[in-house]
């Protein structure tokens, strides 16, 4: 008898395949990897686990934030980033936008809220600078 494993899936999953699902409708491709595989020891051990979304092609990385960490704890992360050619969108849900707003203002990215519809699907808002 073979048994499957059932994976759990977490909001950041379901947010970083969302993020994918964009990219593919433009015939791009992405992969999701964690923030801290994407820096070289800048991000701190709270930020060091998010998922993010990588195009390669595009040298775009979404980082998906979580209710778990504080959007002023990708503030090095993000500069690194930058520093090595990557364009950085935070994917905020929708509820700390304004925190981050206030956090990474000055920062080198843009902002992106992100919310559940009733239906489960993730719902993305326009792009906004910090």
């Amino acid at each position: 008898m073979v048994m499957a494993a059932q994976a759990t899936w977490t909001e950041s999953d379901r947010v970083a395949t969302a993020a994918m699902a964009g990219y593919a409708r433009q015939l791009e491709s992405a992969v999701t990897a964690p923030l801290i595989e994407m820096v070289d020891g800048t991000a701190n051990d709270a930020a060091a686990g998010l998922l993010c979304t990588v195009a390669g092609e595009r040298r775009a990385v979404e980082i998906v934030l979580d209710n778990t960490v504080q959007a002023d704890h990708l503030t090095a992360p993000i500069w690194s980033l930058d520093q090595r050619g990557w364009n950085v969108t935070v994917l905020v849900p929708l509820s700390q936008m304004g925190e981050a707003h206030t956090s990474l203002r000055g920062v080198p990215c843009t902002l992106q809220p992100w919310w559940r519809m009733n239906s489960g699907d993730v719902v993305f808002g326009s792009l906004e600078t910090p």
